[in-house]
């Protein structure tokens, strides 16, 4: 069984709600981090929390100060905070090789536009900690790269990291594959690599 397991599919259709109840309660033990809806009116925001806080969590009201707030979306503008990447989350996936595990939720976004977030992804796919997550799908990736008005050099760099990946990651596609392949393949992985903890 490959190290990594990736989930891909459309959006909002419970890829990371997956991942959240099939680590239940070993997420306190998990390095990385997930991506948290936040909503207020006509504003949405997307940020970025460790796995542990994320429990219980599925959306909250919008807060423009959220340290880990990286994207938000008001009035058909959208608004990219690079720097909640780089002092927020880029910490937490550097961290992950002190964690017996890691959730990364989600990987192949506009964050590949950014050398040093770029590098240690790489860094992370490369190394020994066993991780689980969400790959934005290439037909997600065309969307946002339009609504967030990204040019070639991302896509360039999102077919690149996609293929890194094809050696080290098993991917799993919701909508082809079907929920219940993806929670089987979840369940595998997590006994795999999450046993001891998971059994606690």
């Amino acid at each position: 069984m490959k190290r990594v397991l990736l989930l891909e599919g459309p959006r909002a259709c419970g890829k990371s709600t997956m991942i959240l109840q099939t680590l239940g309660r070993a997420l306190p033990w998990a390095g990385g981090y997930m991506t948290l809806r936040v909503e207020q009116g006509d504003r949405r925001g997307y940020a970025h929390r460790s796995p542990k806080d994320m429990i219980g969590v599925d959306a909250r009201a919008f807060e423009p100060q959220e340290r880990g707030l990286f994207l938000i979306r008001e009035n058909g503008r959208v608004q990219r905070r690079d720097e909640a990447l780089l002092r927020f989350t880029l910490p937490l996936l550097r961290g992950i090789g002190s964690h017996p595990f890691a959730v990364l939720d989600e990987v192949g976004g506009y964050e590949l536009t950014l050398a040093p977030f770029r590098e240690a992804l790489y860094a992370a796919f490369g190394g020994s900690t066993p991780i689980v997550g969400v790959l934005k799908s290439r037909e997600n990736s065309l969307g946002m790269a339009r609504r967030v008005g990204l040019d070639d050099a991302y896509l360039a760099a999102y077919d690149a990291f996609r293929r890194y990946l094809e050696a080290r990651a098993q991917v799993v596609n919701v909508q082809t594959a079907g929920a219940q392949a993806a929670r089987e393949a979840l369940a595998l992985w997590r006994d795999a690599f999450v046993g001891e903890v998971w059994h606690e």
